[in-house]
């Protein structure tokens, strides 16, 4: 995590490319939406080697998930295991998404430190965010 934190651009990118590749591989095998999908595209998660190459997938629309989200489930999580967290969305119509649990403390919790850092604070420290109409 201390390497990241400080990682140059190129470095970050590099990092980022590769947990894509991760992402993509474990999406084709678990995950009866995008293993469809790329099979109609002819694509495997070998063809992804570029951050483009994501443009060959199709952009996903919160009505296709809601049509029927086991779809979009991996074979590998126990919804009943998962954290389930609500949005409105900007569209005001309601949204949910499952997370496992390291999924959720990264989501809390470590994907706001760096940004922290950024701004010279420490994790621990208190912040005040103010909003207006």
């Amino acid at each position: 995590m201390k390497k990241i934190l400080r990682a140059s651009q190129g470095e970050l990118d590099s990092f980022r490319l590769a947990l894509l590749k991760e992402q993509i591989k474990y999406c084709y095998n678990n995950v009866p939406f995008y293993r469809r999908t790329m099979e109609s595209k002819n694509l495997r998660p070998g063809d992804f080697k570029k951050l483009e190459d994501l443009g060959n997938l199709p952009v996903i629309y919160k009505e296709v998930v809601r049509k029927d989200y086991s779809q979009f489930i991996s074979k590998k999580i126990k919804i009943g295991q998962c954290r389930k967290s609500f949005s409105s969305g900007t569209t005001g119509e309601p949204f949910w998404s499952y997370f496992d649990r390291m999924t959720w403390l990264r989501k809390k919790y470590l994907l706001k430190l760096r940004a922290r850092r950024i701004c010279g604070l420490q994790f621990w420290q208190k912040v005040a965010v103010f909003e207006t109409e």
